[in-house]
């Protein structure tokens, strides 16, 4: 497992998570637009943290653990507001795929020595995958 491709799953979900400006309560009928913000919600801030503490993978993976954690949490927070269903539709794969990121980092953070690095990658590249597909349809 290299720390680098790691990385690079979770900043990707950073740099889409980030950029736009914060929507408000989620209306009857949702834009697309306005969906798209609804999921950037403080998103900026968690950014900042969480480059920080992936930079220190290595050598404090619990931190880093709890930095994905933290993001995870506020995107299916911010998740939990989209009603529209094409946002909704990707933003819930993006969701389910940083949910198991966040357990498997949380895995490694725990024991290192005994981490699956073919799962920790499988993992990293789905989470690649499914906010690429995010940043799409929020284009």
């Amino acid at each position: 497992m290299t720390t680098g491709s790691l990385l690079g799953g979770i900043a990707l979900a950073a740099v889409l998570l980030t950029g736009c400006s914060s929507g408000s309560s989620a209306p009857a009928s949702q834009s697309q637009a306005d969906a798209c913000k609804e999921l950037q919600t403080g998103m900026s801030e968690i950014s900042s943290d969480l480059s920080s503490s992936l930079s220190t993978l290595a050598s404090d993976p619990t931190a880093a653990s709890a930095a994905i954690d933290k993001l995870s949490t506020a995107f299916s927070a911010n998740l939990d507001k989209v009603t529209n269903a094409k946002v909704k539709k990707s933003a819930t794969a993006a969701d389910d795929s940083l949910k198991a990121f966040a357990a498997d980092i949380k895995s490694y953070a725990t024991d290192p020595a005994s981490a699956d690095a073919t799962k920790l990658t499988a993992s990293s590249t789905s989470l690649q995958t499914t906010f690429t597909d995010l940043g799409t349809v929020c284009k």
